[in-house]
């Protein structure tokens, strides 16, 4: 059995995922029908645990003081904003520690000298009581 409830997911400032609720039941079979860019892949990529639903205000919420924001989906296109850090350390850190990791192979490729994953994310963070700032 398989239960979802209000996920919502953001790239940017686009809801991809708008509150997405289903409840399949063991020995159903489901499919998820609609156009490109509605949010099947991403959809699927929640429940499989190879992404973490996001709301937009997550961010703005609280995060670690001096922390740039650049969303796992979107990184690619971002990373050459980076660039101008290539030769200071890097603090990897996403909401369970799950896409740091990822990110972190790719900042290591593209020769970033000294890339660090916070394991567990902010999940982890916030509950050791850390600082964190809101926007």
């Amino acid at each position: 059995m398989i239960i979802a409830k209000n996920i919502h997911k953001y790239y940017g400032e686009v809801e991809v995922l708008k509150g997405v609720d289903f409840h399949i039941k063991k020995g159903e079979i489901v499919a998820i029908v609609g156009p490109s860019g509605a949010g099947k892949t991403t959809l699927l990529q929640i429940i499989g645990t190879l992404d973490t639903p996001l709301k937009k205000e997550d961010y703005e919420n609280g995060h670690i003081m001096t922390a740039l924001n650049y969303p796992h989906q979107e990184f690619d296109n971002q990373m050459h904003e980076l660039n101008k850090f290539k030769d200071r350390p890097i603090i990897l850190v996403c909401d369970m520690g799950r896409n740091s990791a990822n990110i972190g192979e790719k900042l290591k490729k593209a020769e970033f000298q000294e890339t660090f994953r916070l394991n567990g994310g902010m999940m982890t963070w916030t509950q050791e009581n850390l600082p964190v700032v809101q926007k």
